[in-house]
C-alpha cells in the first residue's frame, strides 16, 4: 500500500479501515489472528477516536495488518500524542485562567517569568494606542536581543527582556486594542520575543522558565492560525528536549513540527524539523529512524528556494544542520562518521559566536571520542577562548563536557593545560572536577 501523509493515529486508522473494506469488527479479528491476543472491537474504536493510543505491541500488529511500515504508526501515534498534551495544556491554562483579568500572561513570582493564562482570554482583547511605529520599535527589540543572545549568551539580555516583555508586550496585550492587519503584526513580533525569552531562559539552564515562555509563544502562534511559526516552536521545544536528554519527547514534538511545516508548506522548517527528530532519535539509540531522518532533513534542506524567509530562521543553514548530524551520529556512538559533520559545522557565519563554541566544543568532543587527545584539547581550548565574557550555562556545559570525555587521558601535557585553562575561566567547581 503506497505511503500516505502522515496525520495523526485515529484518521490514519480509520482511512485505512475504510480502504480495506474492513469494518471495526472485522478489524479486531485481524489484529486478534496476527497478535495471538485478543483485541475487542471497542478497542479499535478507542483508537480511532482517539481516546486511546495502540500501544507499542499493536502498532507493529496494525502495521503488518495494512501493509504499511511501522514507522507510518509510530509516527501517527507520537503526533496524536503531541496533540493531546497540546489540547490538555490548553484546557488547563482556560481553567486555570477563568475569572482572571484580560491579560495573556500571569506573574508568575519574583523572578519575573511568566505563565500563560486561559485561552478563552488569551490575546482576546488586541491592543489600543498602539501604532505602526510601536510594532517597528518591537521588531527593533526582537533583533537587538537576538543577536546580544547568539554572541553573548542569555544572560546578558535576559532579565531585559523580560522586563520589557512584563511592562510593555504584556501591558499592550492586557490593555489596548489594535484590528486588522495591525493586531496580526503585532502578536507575530510578540511570538517571536516570548520564543527569544524561552531560549535565553533555556541558555541559562532555566527549563521551567524556558518552557513557560515557549509555550506562551506557541499559543499566540496558534491563535494567529501560523503553521510556520508553529513549527518553529515545536522545534525549539524540540530542541530543548534533546539536550536534557528526554529523547521521547524531543521525538514527538519533532514530529508535531514537522506537521505543521508540511502543512505551511515550507521546505526549510521540515528539514529543522526532521534534523530535531533525528537528534531525538539518536538519544534513543535508533539508527535506521535517525539515518532516515537524517536523509529527510538533508533532502528537504536542498529542495529549499533561496527565496524570502523570516529574519527568525536565518540561523539553519548548512552549518547549522551539519552540526545536528554531528550530535545525531555521537549520540549513536559513530564518531568516525560524526567528525567531517563537525568540522563542517564551524563553517558558519559571523555573529553567532555561542554557537561557534558550541560546535567547536562538538568536534573537541567527537575527537575525544576517537582518542585524538591533542587535537581535543586543542579545540577546546578555542572554544573557552571565544567563550570570554559570555553567559551562557549551555557553553560551559559543552566545555565541561569535552574535558569529561579526555578525563582518562588526564596526565597528558594537553590536558593538563586544558585543565588549567578551564581553571582560569572558572569553568571548573572549586575542587577541580566537572
Amino acid at each position: 500500500m503506497p505511503a500516505r501523509d502522515v496525520t495523526t493515529i485515529g484518521s490514519m486508522l480509520r482511512d485505512l479501515r475504510l480502504r480495506t473494506g474492513r469494518s471495526q469488527a472485522q478489524q479486531a479479528d485481524v489484529l486478534s489472528q496476527l497478535s495471538g491476543r485478543p483485541v475487542t472491537r471497542n478497542e479499535i474504536s478507542r483508537w480511532e477516536s482517539q481516546s486511546r493510543l495502540p500501544a507499542p505491541h499493536w502498532q507493529r500488529h496494525i502495521a503488518t495488518s495494512f501493509g504499511i511500515s511501522i514507522t507510518e504508526v509510530s509516527r501517527a501515534v507520537a503526533i496524536s500524542r503531541t496533540r493531546r498534551r497540546q489540547e490538555r495544556f490548553m484546557s488547563e491554562t482556560a481553567a486555570n485562567g477563568s475569572g482572571q483579568s484580560s491579560g495573556a500572561i500571569a506573574d508568575d513570582g519574583p523572578n519575573g517569568h511568566f505563565s500563560p493564562r486561559g485561552e478563552s482570554e488569551a490575546l482576546a482583547i488586541p491592543i489600543a494606542t498602539v501604532g505602526p511605529a510601536d510594532i517597528e520599535v518591537m521588531r527593533e527589540m526582537v533583533t537587538t536581543f537576538r543577536r546580544l543572545d547568539n554572541r553573548f549568551g542569555g544572560g546578558h539580555g535576559r532579565l531585559m527582556l523580560e522586563n520589557y516583555l512584563s511592562s510593555t508586550v504584556q501591558r499592550a496585550m492586557r490593555d489596548g486594542q489594535v484590528r486588522g492587519a495591525l493586531r496580526h503584526d503585532f502578536l507575530t513580533v510578540a511570538a517571536e520575543l516570548y520564543q527569544l525569552a524561552g531560549w535565553m531562559a533555556y541558555d541559562m539552564a532555566d527549563r521551567s522558565g524556558g518552557r513557560r515562555f515557549l509555550q506562551t509563544a506557541l499559543r499566540i502562534a496558534q491563535e494567529l492560525e501560523s503553521d510556520l511559526l508553529t513549527a518553529e516552536i515545536l522545534a525549539a521545544m524540540s530542541h530543548q528536549a534533546s539536550f536534557h536528554g528526554s529523547a521521547d519527547s524531543a521525538v514527538e514534538l519533532a514530529l508535531a513540527s514537522g506537521d505543521s511545516a508540511r502543512r505551511a508548506g515550507f521546505p526549510k522548517v521540515q528539514a529543522e524539523a526532521a534534523a530535531m527528530e533525528a537528534h531525538g532519535l539518536g538519544l534513543q539509540g535508533d539508527s535506521r529512524g535517525c539515518a532516515a531522518a537524517l536523509n529527510r532533513a538533508e533532502r528537504q534542506f536542498h529542495t529549499a528556494s533561496n527565496g524570502e524567509e523570516p529574519l527568525w530562521l536565518s540561523y539553519f543553514d548548512e552549518a547549522y544542520l551539519a552540526a545536528k548530524f554531528g550530535h545525531a551520529l555521537r549520540h549513536l556512538k559513530r564518531p568516525r562518521e560524526a567528525e567531517p559533520f563537525a568540522r563542517r559545522s564551524l563553517e558558519m557565519s559571523e555573529g553567532y559566536d555561542r554557537g561557534r563554541v558550541f560546535n567547536t566544543a562538538l568536534l573537541a568532543g567527537i575527537l575525544a571520542d576517537q582518542a585524538k587527545v591533542e587535537e581535543a584539547a586543542s579545540y577546546a581550548k578555542s572554544a573557552i577562548k571565544i567563550s570570554e565574557g559570555m553567559r551562557s550555562v549551555r557553553a560551559t556545559y559543552y566545555l565541561r563536557d569535552v574535558y569529561q570525555r579526555l578525563a582518562i587521558y588526564k596526565d597528558s601535557q594537553s590536558v593538563i593545560e586544558l585543565r588549567q585553562s578551564l581553571e582560569v575561566a572558572n569553568l571548573l567547581v572549586p575542587n577541580g572536577t566537572i
